[in-house]
């Protein structure tokens, strides 16, 4: 069967040849053909060198100066002192053996740079468009391709990835190759929460695919160092939140003596069955593993218990006065019902620091200082409630119940490392230099 031919100009002195197999970067590896495979049914052996024979073809004929115009990496072949531009002088044709690109996408890229674009669609897939960007990196067909690739990528505005999925590497690819900064930004925002210790954003391709798209190790470093960051922060405080639970006895003033006993027991058992026991900064999971499975600790208090059995008139009162929802009643504290002894000064340092000391003016991230005029946490302002991923306002919580509500702090932990910049807005495309 003759190879099928696509003529791009009628006076092309360049053939490239392609494979007609269809690539699909997002999909999959092509599956390689084993060597040594005999067929059961009819007893024969296959040979690589004879599929490669039968394989069907497609062959493009195309302008050299039209390439070399738009591509200095065909440029330096044809017009330079190499193999193909000797051939092309000689003989005023070379052909181009292209095997491993896909025959799709670069069918679009000749189109744009042989100025057919009424063979151009108004839309493609993403997989295409992800094939075509790895194009433009590896010839550097930027100039040209670029506007056509902006206008498809506005087709997908309602269809970027707001959570893990095979797209996301190809969002990072493209916007990366583009310059498309917003675009950039939500990718990488969301592969920060999403990326793992053994490759690249949770899906069982993902260092596969991050080897084989164009996107640069210095990013890839920068959202590793992030999740490296976001689960030390996590992992010491709760390392310190347990070793006061483990070591002060004086933390309970109801009078219930296996209160902090309760408390240690159902995080160390909560923590086991989840899989964080003992808390080590080596978690090898994404953070949003680790948040998941940190807001579902069941950390109880008699305390607690009690005060969901007898509640008490100055609950609500103590719950709005508070910054933190539930998790209020862990720092707060009133005459009724003290949660912790208070000193004779007046603030008080947090029960669970990275570090004890004895100064009482160390700081901490979850550090909070009390005074007779409010009773509000320093983290947050009461005129300037808790802002969500993306600006949005936090929903309210129910109020606060008394007693420790270690449980409460934790989560505002999680809830605060999500307000990173880099887990909240994403990487800037500026912070990266762009070689085109």
């Amino acid at each position: 069967m003759a190879p099928e031919t696509q003529i791009y100009d009628p006076d092309g002195d360049v053939t490239l040849v392609f494979d007609k197999e269809p690539h699909d970067i997002l999909a999959g590896p092509k599956r390689k053909f084993d060597s040594n495979f005999v067929s059961t049914d009819a007893g024969e052996v296959s040979t690589e060198k004879e599929e490669r024979q039968e394989r069907e073809e497609i062959r493009m004929l195309v302008s050299s100066k039209h390439l070399a115009l738009s591509s200095p990496v065909f440029r330096a072949l044809l017009t330079g002192g190499l193999k193909e531009g000797e051939v092309l002088r000689s003989e005023g044709f070379v052909t181009f053996p292209l095997p491993e690109d896909d025959v799709h996408a670069f069918s679009l890229i000749m189109n744009i740079i042989h100025a057919r674009n009424n063979s151009l669609p108004n839309e493609v897939s993403l997989s295409t468009l992800t094939s075509v960007a790895i194009l433009v990196d590896k010839y550097r067909f930027y100039e040209s391709v670029t506007p056509w690739a902006r206008l498809w990528i506005t087709k997908y505005d309602l269809k970027r990835p707001a959570t893990v999925c095979k797209e996301l590497t190809g969002w990072l690819c493209i916007s990366w190759v583009f310059g498309l900064p917003d675009e950039f930004a939500r990718a990488t925002a969301t592969a920060a929460l999403h990326i793992t210790s053994t490759g690249i954003y949770g899906t069982p391709r993902g260092k596969e695919l991050s080897e084989a798209l164009p996107i640069p190790a210095s990013i890839n470093t920068k959202l590793e160092e992030t999740r490296q960051n976001a689960i030390k922060y996590v992992m010491v405080n709760l390392n310190s939140i347990q070793k006061r639970l483990a070591t002060d006895t004086t933390l309970c003033t109801i009078g219930e003596s296996n209160c902090v006993a309760l408390m240690l027991g159902t995080m160390e058992r909560s923590a086991t069955v989840r899989g964080l026991w003992p808390f080590s900064e080596s978690y090898i999971h994404s953070f949003n593993t680790l948040a998941h499975q940190v807001r579902m600790l069941d950390i109880r208090s008699l305390c607690g218990l009690q005060s969901k059995q007898e509640p008490s008139p100055d609950t609500s009162a103590a719950a709005s006065n508070g910054s933190f929802g539930g998790s209020s009643s862990f720092y707060q504290t009133n005459s009724q019902n003290p949660r912790f002894p208070l000193s004779s000064s007046s603030s008080q340092s947090s029960p669970f620091l990275f570090s004890q000391s004895n100064s009482s003016s160390q700081s901490s991230p979850f550090s909070f200082s009390q005074n007779s005029s409010s009773s509000q946490s320093t983290l947050f302002s009461q005129n300037q409630p808790p802002q969500g991923r993306f600006g949005t306002p936090q929903r309210p919580q129910a109020p606060a119940s008394k007693g420790h509500d270690i449980a409460g702090t934790v989560a505002e932990m999680i809830a605060d490392v999500e307000r990173w910049p880099v887990f909240a807005k994403g990487l800037d495309l500026k912070d990266f230099a762009v070689q085109q």
